[in-house]
């Protein structure tokens, strides 16, 4: 699998803008999956990927779990391993204004990113229960905003842009 995310990332290097920059970033996100099949929390190796892996692997989580949910559902299904370097890999991106945004939301509402303690939700366990306990999580801190603001940022900033140009410079992410 790394073989293939160094031809990818060579091949986004030699075809330049001429391609599809949403399929890129499509196919840069599937490899980015490849570097670690569980990410920081289960996976004991992820730690010795690279930093520019490390920081590609949490961005891409960090934006799908924001496009597909949103920062609760984020905090609900990531937990501390990814949420405590969420902040620094948007920073290697150059993502600061995004960075900046989380550090404030988290400080704002006093979450302890080491612990995530009232994002903890049992889905299985919880039953149909869940749903119910979610939504009065999501109703107690103001996360429309913090969503909000990230498309804003996203948008302006080109995080897929960013994560493929940085993909481009940094292909020791994908190995050797």
């Amino acid at each position: 699998m790394k073989r293939i995310a160094c031809l990818l990332a060579l091949l986004l290097l030699l075809i330049g803008p001429t391609a599809s920059a949403e399929q890129d970033y499509d196919d840069l996100y599937v490899s980015i999956l490849g570097l670690s099949a569980v990410g920081p929390a289960y996976d004991e190796d992820f730690d010795d990927l690279p930093e520019a892996a490390q920081a590609l692997y949490v961005a891409a989580i960090f934006d799908m779990e924001m496009r597909c949910g949103g920062l609760c559902t984020f905090f609900c299904n990531e937990g501390p391993a990814v949420a405590t370097r969420v902040s620094d890999s948007l920073r290697l991106l150059e993502l600061d204004a995004i960075a900046d945004a989380y550090e404030d939301f988290v400080e704002a509402n006093g979450l302890d990113l080491e612990t995530l303690e009232p994002f903890t939700i049992d889905f299985y366990e919880s039953g149909e229960s869940f749903a119910e306990e979610y939504a009065d999580l999501w109703a107690s801190y103001p996360f429309d905003d913090f969503d909000q603001a990230y498309l804003q940022h996203w948008e302006k900033l080109d995080l897929e842009g960013k994560m493929l140009d940085f993909a481009v410079a940094h292909p020791e992410a994908f190995g050797p």
